[in-house]
């Protein structure tokens, strides 16, 4: 867990529209600073629980520099006197809406929530949390007066359910702050405007957000850039394999000792990668030293999703664990048909 601890202060909400499609923007002017102490937990933990496990930071980012990024800028204001949450809300669902342009991006709730005591690497800061909620759930609310049952039919939010969010802490303001975010539709690109397009944020480069991006860029060289250049499946298989394994077995990377170790004397493949890697880092707005420290969760949650693994048409699925040289691939002069041949001492 990054970070623990949190109380909800004071919060607002906004209705935020789809621009090119219903071009509906409600702005509300009052923030609702919770009193009784049970609404005050229930509103913190709806608000602070998802963040819990999440186990990436970033930063804001802007080309020019930090201070330009509207996000960033109101942020700030809010830190600096907390009696702007109002005002910095309006500016931020305002910001929200002229950049939710695309007509598959959802209408939803906005809201703006100020945290005190959010404790994150040992410090104790506040904590603002931007949240866009778009999928309303329905529910059955019942009394019981005088012997009768009344009830109605009320929609609303399930507890701990967000779907597009953001936890800014108030710390390492001239790096952009140390920013957490939820974004259960970052797959798709019309939600790439709430990442890319809202908060402008980069990951923070910890060991952790370097092994994770550094595995994900191995990954996707090795499942669309090392085909185009002809290696077979047996060989990107083993570059995948070869990449966890060094990362499993080093608590630090070395880019030469890396290059040797995964890629071989193959200097085609080497060219290759190390030009994929500079196109990737451009592509994401990160940049890998030459050196850095390994993150064992980071290794372990990718090697989940970094399997060696053959698809044989429908029918089969090889799963490589060892070395390339144990499985020999052929083409059956008689059928046609193609072949792998596995080499192996026992069976378990």
């Amino acid at each position: 867990m990054i970070f623990r601890g949190g109380s909800i202060k004071d919060f607002i909400a906004h209705y935020v529209g789809n621009r090119s499609v219903d071009g509906l923007l409600k702005l509300t002017g009052n923030s609702a600073t919770p009193q009784d102490p049970e609404d005050k937990d229930i509103l913190t933990r709806h608000f602070l629980e998802p963040f819990r496990e999440v186990d990436t930071l970033y930063n804001f980012t802007h080309e020019v520099k930090v201070g330009l990024n509207d996000v960033y800028h109101v942020a700030t204001t809010i830190f600096e006197d907390n009696d702007q949450l109002i005002t910095g809300s309006v500016n931020l669902a305002q910001l929200l809406f002229n950049k939710s342009l695309h007509p598959q991006i959802n209408p939803g709730d906005f809201f703006c929530v100020l945290f005190d005591d959010c404790i994150i690497e040992g410090e104790v800061v506040q904590a603002l949390g931007v949240y866009k909620f778009e999928n309303k759930q329905t529910f059955i609310q019942s009394e019981y007066q005088d012997s009768k049952l009344s009830f109605s039919i009320k929609k609303g939010f399930t507890q701990g359910k967000v779907d597009k969010g953001a936890l800014i802490f108030n710390t390492d303001a001239a790096e952009g702050y140390k920013v957490m975010v939820i974004d259960k539709k970052n797959q798709s690109l019309e939600a790439k405007y709430w990442m890319d397009d809202f908060l402008q944020l980069k990951p923070e480069a910890t060991a952790y957000s370097n092994t994770q991006s550094f595995l994900t860029l191995t990954k996707q060289f090795v499942t669309s850039q090392a085909a185009d250049d002809g290696l077979d499946k047996v060989d990107q298989a083993e570059i995948l394999r070869k990449s966890v394994d060094y990362f499993k077995k080093h608590d630090s990377y070395n880019e030469q000792e890396f290059v040797e170790t995964v890629l071989g004397a193959d200097q085609q493949t080497m060219s290759s990668f190390k030009k994929f890697k500079s196109d990737f880092q451009q592509e994401q707005d990160i940049s890998f030293a030459d050196d850095f420290e390994i993150s064992g969760n980071a290794v372990k949650k990718a090697s989940r999703t970094m399997k060696s693994i053959i698809k044989l048409d429908k029918n089969f699925h090889v799963y490589i664990h060892g070395s390339e040289e144990l499985i020999e691939r052929g083409v059956d002069p008689d059928t046609g048909k193609k072949y792998y041949k596995i080499y192996f001492e026992q069976e378990s």
